[in-house]
Order: structure tokens, then sequence, then C-alpha cells
């Protein structure tokens, strides 16, 4: 009696072993499948944001190559971008990685869309800002664009139609660092999403270029002056295509910019200028800047001092 009991108990915990088996392979085999399916997400969404980036930079170049910026066309753009970024992050969003590994949440760039979403609510305000103001918004997107597409994603080639053999990358190791190319693009685009948010609030003719001052001729050819010499002697690498006076509209900061620096006076420059092959790292090599900012102060009708440059209107 007690050998047919053992018999059974041993038969019983055998059955339960093989159950055992066939569920933790089954799981495995779902979650080799959920992987895939997460890579294959993640691969799609990658590949159809960088041909969204490339037809949007050879939209603005085709924007530009007209002469002055068309506000219309330019906000038409950034609503259809905004549109196409929205379904490929969608994409990528398609599984909850949470369920898989922590890893696969680096590959919600729902954070990447939010900067586009900015630019395109930014467009809603053409027609309550000025040119250059535009042209820093078109100047933004540019800059993101270019750094997307200029990254090393290292994701494998093969024939199909997207250019990526999925089979052949596990995003959840990543072995060639894409999570790090994304974080670089993420801290690229906080700092462009903070410059946009002066961009975003409301609007009237009322506060437009209200306390904005003018200059004249000599104060403008002083102003000039002090990048140029600057220009000659920090900027090195680089050749100066082009300096003038930016014009009282161009900004809503000028009391900002007075406030922060002690002064009393601001002026606001644009420029174009060719970065060479040996310029500072920080650039891109042989490349062309147009309406780059320059923003000089000085108090008491003084010296003018330059206290900050780019792409961006400072902000408190």
């Amino acid at each position: 009696m007690e050998r047919k009991s053992s018999k059974l108990i041993i038969s019983i915990l055998l059955l339960l072993l093989i159950l055992s088996l066939i569920c933790s392979w089954t799981l495995f085999k779902k979650t080799v499948a959920m992987h895939y399916a997460a890579d294959k997400a993640i691969g799609y969404g990658l590949k159809g944001l960088s041909h969204e980036m490339n037809c949007t930079l050879a939209s603005l170049s085709e924007l530009k190559a007209y002469g002055a910026l068309e506000p219309e066309k330019f906000s038409l753009l950034c609503k259809q971008l905004d549109r196409d970024v929205f379904y490929s992050v969608e994409t990528m969003a398609a599984f909850d990685y949470g369920l898989l590994s922590a890893g696969y949440n680096d590959y919600d760039i729902f954070w990447f869309y939010c900067y586009i979403n900015d630019v395109f609510r930014a467009s809603e305000n053409f027609d309550k800002m000025s040119t250059a103001e535009i042209q820093s918004v078109y100047m933004s997107l540019s800059k993101v664009c270019s750094a997307f597409n200029q990254l090393d994603w290292h994701l494998p080639k093969s024939d199909n139609y997207f250019g990526i053999s999925l089979e052949a990358y596990d995003f959840e190791k990543d072995p060639s660092g894409v999570r790090k190319h994304l974080e670089e693009l993420k801290a690229l685009t906080a700092k462009e999403q903070e410059m946009l948010q002066v961009y975003l609030q409301p609007r009237t003719d009322d506060n437009v270029g209200k306390n904005v001052p003018e200059h004249t001729q000599e104060e403008i050819a002083s102003a000039i002056d002090v990048i140029k010499k600057e220009f000659e002697s920090k900027w090195q690498g680089c050749t100066l295509k082009e300096i003038y006076y930016a014009g009282g509209g161009v900004s809503r900061q000028y009391q900002d910019w007075a406030d922060r620096n002690n002064a009393d006076d601001v002026i606001v420059l644009l420029s174009s200028f060719e970065a060479g092959s040996d310029a500072d790292p920080s650039l891109n090599p042989n490349s062309t800047y147009d309406n780059y900012m320059w923003i000089l102060v000085r108090t008491d009708g003084g010296e003018w001092i330059h206290v900050d440059h780019g792409y961006y209107i400072p902000l408190l």
C-alpha cells in the first residue's frame, strides 16, 4: 500500500515537473516573440523618423531657396511634421515595454514628439512674430533634424524596404549604443525646446516690440566692430561672411537681457559665417551658419559688451 502511494506521489511530481517545463518553455517563446515585436516597433519607428527628418530638411532647404522664408508654407510644414512624428512615435510605443524589461522604456521617445509639437505650436504664432523670430524657429528645427540624421545609429543594413535587418539587432542589449545616441538627441531637443517657450506665449499687437530700442548708424557700427574683433580673436577656423543690425522688432526680450546684465541698453545683431574643418568642436565642421544672433549690452552710453550668441533667445 505504501509502495503504491509512493509511486502515485512520484507520478504526480513528475507530471507537475513536465507541466512546469512546458509552461516555462511557452513563456520563454512568448517572451522571445514579444522582444522581437518590440525590436520591430523600435526599428520601424527609428527608420520612419529618419525618413521624415530627411524629407523635412529637404523641405526646409527648399523654403529658404526662394529667398525670404514664407511663414504660411513653413507653418504648413510644421503641421504636417507634427502629425507624421506622432504616428512614428506611436509605432515605437505600440508595445508595453515595461512588461518585457526596463531597458525598452528608453526607446519611448515621446519627448521628441513634444519638441516637434512645440515647434508646431510656435508656428501658430507666426503672424505675431518678427522675421528674425520665425528664422530662429526655422534654425532650431533644422538643427534638430540634422542632429537626428548625423547620429550614428549603427543599425545593420539589409535589402528590405526599410533598410534595416530587424533580426540582426537586439534593442534590449543594445550592443551599438542606440540608447546613448537617443540620450544625446534628448539633451539637444531639451535645450531647443526651452528656447521655444518664449514663442508659445499668447501674442498681441500691444506686447510685440514693447520696450524695444532703436539705434543710430554709429551705435550699430560700433557694436558690429566689437563682434568682428572678437570673431577674429576667438573664433578660429570660422569666416564671418555677413553681420548686420537685427532691427528693433527682433525680440521682446530686450528688457530681460538688460536686467540680467545690469545694463540699460541692448542691441541684437544677425550674422552669417562659415565653420571650417578646424573650427570649435561645438560647431558642425564645413557648415554655414545663417541668422546667428549676437547680443550686446551697455550702460550709460558706454562701450558695447558681447554677452550672448546663438540660434536662440535667452530666457530668465
